[in-house]
């Protein structure tokens, strides 16, 4: 529960840092079957950290399970993870050997998705346990040239690059139903030049090479708790292969998850409410001292007293308390008058706060200020855009405020006409 106080201003700045695309690489050799270097590979992956960025998040729990939290483009997560094979040396033989043994084998794969987090969706969970990660590919570039493979049977020439289901400008959100979902294959052909007696192959990275992009959504699968520095699972990780088909050579490395993504950056808060207007000046009129034989108490007009909300998001119970902040408050918990703000205490006369025509309670200093608290209901709508930190919805609660005397009006025990004034601090809880 969090409490706005009258007189008192809060400065929040916020900001997002832009990572760099800092890159990893891992490397292999390939080799032709003679055991001659034919290519030096590698495999490049992001280190940006898109989840170590300052982010801060107004997450509202009325949305529904299944809400996009946030969006990442591709540029702003993990863009460019590159797998290439850069040409070592030719290779001549005086027949074809042209086939899958002697390719390169290209493989990426994201561990743990989790389906049981939300229906329909495979996802990482993260940190909050109302907060999940979804991850989406796409193909940038994928070299795909001819080999020089002589088709047969009616099938195609071979490609330099060839690939599995994806194609470029697709994009596919990972999954692990179907082990497909949830990987990038493919494979590098050598190119072939078939200039009799001899056949010469070589690699090279304009015909070798595969780049493609992750993208990532947090998905609202519950309740959402505030939080500081969003992670996601520790036992997530990303792995790679690069490895040569004849022989099994290669590389198989797996990555943690924060290696790539980072983590920590991002802060979960959840919808709050403030006063518009800090200080409010109501005036009540004139009051007349009542004649000795008019029967006490005597209530005066309730004058109306709209005090002003902005909410940054929907909260569905808002609740104000007054306190009295005069020297000599009441017993009966109305507000104490003072000839002047911290001047003289009035005698006989005081100030009844009331809500829907119900009267209330006011707090002394010292007490906790949630004793006497009125429920005014929802307040604000429902935030839509988490990264929207405004206090977009605004709404008024209509209090009344009117004088009271329960005896002769005095000051020091004198008779006093003139001025009076009440004062109270003002909060808006709510849970």
């Amino acid at each position: 529960m969090r409490s706005w106080f009258k007189n008192a201003v809060a400065a929040v700045v916020f900001s997002v840092g832009v990572g760099n695309a800092v890159a990893g690489t891992i490397s292999m050799q390939h080799t032709w079957p003679d055991g001659t270097l034919a290519a030096n590979c590698s495999f490049s992956y992001p280190t940006q950290l898109p989840l170590s960025q300052p982010r801060t998040l107004i997450v509202d729990n009325n949305l529904p399970n299944g809400s996009v939290l946030y969006r990442w483009g591709y540029n702003e997560f993990a863009p460019d993870f590159m797998a290439r094979c850069e040409q070592a040396t030719t290779y001549n033989a005086v027949s074809n050997i042209s086939n899958y043994l002697n390719d390169v084998f290209v493989y990426f794969e994201l561990s743990v998705l989790d389906s049981s987090l939300l229906a329909n969706e495979w996802l990482w969970s993260t940190s909050n346990p109302g907060i999940g990660l979804k991850l989406y590919v796409t193909v940038i570039a994928a070299s795909a040239m001819d080999t020089g493979q002589v088709a047969s049977g009616g099938n195609p020439p071979s490609k330099s690059t060839e690939l599995g289901r994806l194609f470029i400008g697709s994009e596919t959100a990972f999954r692990s139903d179907w082990h497909a979902y949830s990987s990038i294959a493919g494979q590098f052909s050598p190119m072939i030049n078939p200039a009799l007696p001899n056949y010469t192959y070589y690699y090279s990275g304009a015909a070798h090479h595969l780049i493609y992009s992750i993208r990532g959504e947090l998905i609202k699968i519950g309740n959402v708790q505030p939080s500081i520095g969003l992670s996601v699972d520790s036992t997530t990780s990303f792995f790679f292969q690069l490895s040569e088909i004849r022989t099994g050579n290669g590389f198989y490395e797996t990555r943690s998850s924060s290696e790539i993504l980072g983590g920590g950056g991002i802060t979960i808060v959840a919808p709050t409410c403030q006063l518009r207007t800090t200080d409010y000046l109501i005036s009540l009129g004139r009051w007349v001292d009542a004649p000795s034989f008019v029967s006490l108490p005597v209530y005066g007009d309730a004058k109306s007293v709209g005090l002003n909300l902005e909410c940054s998001g929907k909260l569905n119970n808002v609740y104000f308390s007054f306190q009295d902040t005069g020297a000599s408050p009441l017993t009966n918990r109305n507000i104490s008058v003072y000839d002047s703000i911290g001047g003289q205490y009035i005698d006989g006369l005081e100030i009844e706060m009331s809500y829907n025509g119900t009267r209330l309670n006011v707090h002394k200093m010292g007490e906790a200020i949630t004793t006497y608290k009125t429920n005014s209901g929802t307040r604000g709508t429902v935030k839509t855009d988490p990264a929207d930190l405004s206090y977009n919805s605004q709404s008024s609660a209509q209090f009344g405020a009117r004088f009271v005397q329960r005896s002769a009006i005095k000051r020091g025990g004198v008779s006093y006409t003139g001025p009076v004034t009440g004062q109270v601090n003002m909060f808006v809880t709510y849970n």
